[in-house]
């Protein structure tokens, strides 16, 4: 019987180790990304039209309990040099339960208060299927000004609406850094 329950927690003790292993590579992985953002810029070259694509990362590894996975950024940014010329696009998006169809205007809400309107700016809506529903993602493409660079270097995005849907950025602390890393590729 004492065997019985030696044997009983010596694997139950091996089991809960091997979890805390995984447990703790998945958090070492999560960590990397947190505190290294510049190592999730992506690099593209266009060989055809000689451009410099870079853009922060899309997604930011996850855990929640036991479980790891990739939640998507709801701001990605975009840089593209052409002829030594540097051009910069947002990429916004959200989720709602109501289609937009093609309208227009976005606003969007740094930290320190500051505001960047764009109200020429195309919103669009596409279904897709999360967790097997339908759900509205209602995003749009925002050309930066020299004006909007100079306002997102100086203070992180807090919330931005598309048309009428409005949303406050996840995890603004690490696109503002990938942000910030992302102006400085040549």
């Amino acid at each position: 019987m004492r065997k019985l329950l030696f044997l009983t927690l010596f694997f139950a003790c091996k089991s809960l180790s091997a979890q805390s292993v995984n447990s703790d590579s998945s958090q070492i992985a999560l960590n990397k990304e947190i505190n290294d953002p510049c190592s999730r810029i992506d690099y593209q070259y266009d060989n055809f039209h000689y451009i410099k694509k870079y853009n922060t990362a899309i997604d930011l590894p996850t855990k929640i309990a036991d479980t790891s996975y990739y939640k998507n950024f709801d701001a990605i940014f975009y840089k593209y040099i052409y002829k030594n010329v540097p051009s910069y696009t947002l990429h916004l998006s959200t989720t709602s339960s109501l289609p937009s169809g093609y309208v227009k205007g976005v606003i969007i809400i740094l930290t320190n208060g500051k505001r960047i309107n764009k109200p020429l700016a195309r919103v669009e809506t596409n279904v897709e299927t999360i967790h097997d529903e339908a759900t509205y993602v209602i995003s749009s493409f925002v050309t930066l000004t020299t004006k909007d660079i100079i306002l997102l270097k100086g203070s992180p995005i807090k919330e931005y609406e598309l048309y009428a849907d409005q949303s406050i950025l996840e995890h603004a602390d690490i696109v503002y850094k990938m942000f910030l890393c992302l102006l400085n590729r040549k």
